[in-house]
């Protein structure tokens, strides 16, 4: 009864997608083995996405600001005309600011910052992650404001350097 009730429902939910042909059996060998991750199969622009989500992992825990789930020392700014955002986190660890374009074109914005100097520390248009590399620089120095440049349907993340390592 439990099988047949899960094909049913796998039958409905696909209809929603506007499934072209047989819904796959959930109960099917065939089904399990085709839906197996084969790294051997992996495509270079895979091995690359890959890599920048462990990044993004990786920064989660390495950066005090972000690695807690508090909700105090959040500041958010939204920049409808670019379709942008920015996010400022700032803990007893130091500072980190992410900014976003979720457009189709360059965007060019102006953020509020505590003053000093700011490392780029992941910029999804780099390179590295298939990206052009038509981000922010890899370091700014701002004095309450800073002038970003983003790359298209891009992010980036800045953590701002310690007054003792500037």
């Amino acid at each position: 009864d439990l099988i047949e009730a899960v094909r049913r429902g796998r039958r409905d939910e696909f209809a929603s997608f506007a499934w072209q042909g047989e819904v796959p059996d959930p109960q099917d060998e065939a089904t399990f083995q085709q839906s197996r991750l084969r790294r051997e199969e992996v495509l270079p622009e895979q091995l690359a996405l890959r890599a920048f989500y462990r990044r993004l992992i990786a920064l989660r825990r390495e950066l005090p600001p972000v690695e807690s789930l508090e909700a105090n020392g959040y500041s958010v700014q939204t920049h409808v005309p670019s379709n942008t955002l920015t996010a400022m986190r700032s803990s007893l660890g130091g500072d980190t600011l992410v900014a976003f374009n979720f457009a189709e074109e360059t965007a060019e914005i102006k953020v509020r910052i505590p003053g000093g100097a700011w490392r780029k520390l992941l910029d999804s248009d780099d390179p590295t992650w298939n990206g052009n590399g038509e981000g922010p620089p890899d370091d700014i120095v701002g004095e309450s404001a800073l002038r970003l440049c983003l790359a298209p349907l891009s992010f980036v993340v800045f953590e701002r350097v310690p007054a003792r390592l500037q």
